[in-house]
């Protein structure tokens, strides 16, 4: 969490959280205690009057206190002055951001509002694909060793083990097999619950007859994870997206036995199919869809690759016994807006010894 926090503070709006040397971890602290709490109130309507609670009242403090950063960092962007014309961080748009109509710039509270909710739609959910991701890794057979080799053939890492050069930006889109590895552990693992969709009009769904203007939750963990959509759905292979460059593939391909048992998503169709051509579902939304879907999934991809690519071709992976196997992640599971577990994935990292040159 530490990494993702940084680099979003600084490559998006040029401020340093000082996460990851420790002096300062208020924003991992303070926020995921009032995104859990949010997930309470709106999963349950009863728990948004039980703010006399002391949970929800550490929650609360959690948040004003987020808050209060936030305001800081909006206040450090501000005293910067106008931003340069070659900058095209986020923070910048958003202080050149004008109203079509009046001119005027956005308000303190509305940057606030903007920059709060880039953070914490930034880091969080990126921490947790990470970790998710490292999990995978270090429990399938073989795949810590495809992705050495990976490295290996792109001079990252040597031979003999040691360390190659240092990675650059170019080379995280020839890294295929690293790809593949995050796709499916974004399948298996979605950190974000899933997305809120209104009817338009009547809606058929299975046997449900849903009326207009009702809000449908979408959930993404039973889309990417059931077997009637994926086959051998619980198992980690990396190999099911080989060969497959474009993104939204799975949006046009074909369900498993060209049903869906769920009704409904007999109609949830991708792009508008060509004559002749049986429509085909939508089933894999790392990060939701259309043109509202995640504005940061480009910046949290070349994070993943760059930090999973940096640990892997310095040290091997084990997860640690008091986890508990697999088993024990699972079970330690929770949703709070974001999928992750209770106290994090602990992992064994030993470093690659270079190995033996012979004489």
């Amino acid at each position: 969490m530490r990494v993702a926090c940084d680099v979003v503070g600084q490559a998006s709006f040029g401020h340093d959280f000082k996460s990851v040397d420790f002096s300062d971890a208020r924003v991992i602290k303070v926020l995921p205690k009032g995104l859990e709490e949010c997930q309470k109130r709106m999963t349950n309507p009863i728990q948004r009057l039980l703010t006399f609670t002391k949970a929800a009242k550490e929650a609360d403090a959690c948040m004003d206190e987020y808050n209060s950063i936030i305001r800081g960092v909006v206040m450090e962007m501000k005293a910067r002055g106008p931003p340069k014309a070659d900058d095209m961080s986020v923070g910048a748009q958003l202080l050149r951001a004008k109203h079509p109509t009046t001119g005027h710039g956005l308000t303190d509270r509305q940057l606030q509002a903007e920059v709060g909710t880039f953070i914490m739609g930034g880091f969080e959910t990126t921490a947790h694909t990470l970790s998710f991701t490292l999990f995978c890794i270090a429990t399938s057979p073989g795949v810590q060793e495809k992705i050495a080799d990976e490295l290996r053939d792109m001079g990252l890492l040597n031979a003999d083990g040691s360390l190659g050069r240092p990675i650059q930006a170019e080379d995280l889109n020839l890294l295929s097999y690293l790809s593949n590895v995050i796709k499916e552990s974004m399948r298996m693992f979605p950190v974000v619950a899933g997305f809120p969709r209104r009817t338009d009009k009547v809606t058929q769904i299975g046997n449900y007859k849903v009326p207009k203007n009702v809000f449908v939750y979408i959930l993404f963990h039973h889309l990417h994870n059931s077997p009637d959509l994926w086959d051998n759905a619980s198992d980690f292979d990396p190999m099911r997206w080989e060969g497959i460059n474009d993104p939204t593939y799975v949006q046009d391909d074909y369900m498993h036995a060209h049903h869906a048992p769920f009704g409904g998503f007999e109609n949830f169709v991708g792009k508008t199919p060509k004559k002749g051509v049986e429509a085909r579902p939508k089933k894999y939304f790392p990060f939701s869809a259309g043109p509202r879907s995640c504005i940061g999934q480009g910046m949290a991809m070349m994070v993943l690759k760059t930090v999973i690519a940096t640990l892997c071709a310095r040290f091997t992976m084990r997860l640690a016994d008091e986890m508990g196997g697999p088993e024990g992640v699972a079970a330690s599971e929770v949703m709070a807006l974001t999928l992750h577990t209770h106290h994090g994935i602990l992992m064994h990292c030993t470093e690659r010894a270079p190995a033996a040159v012979e004489a």
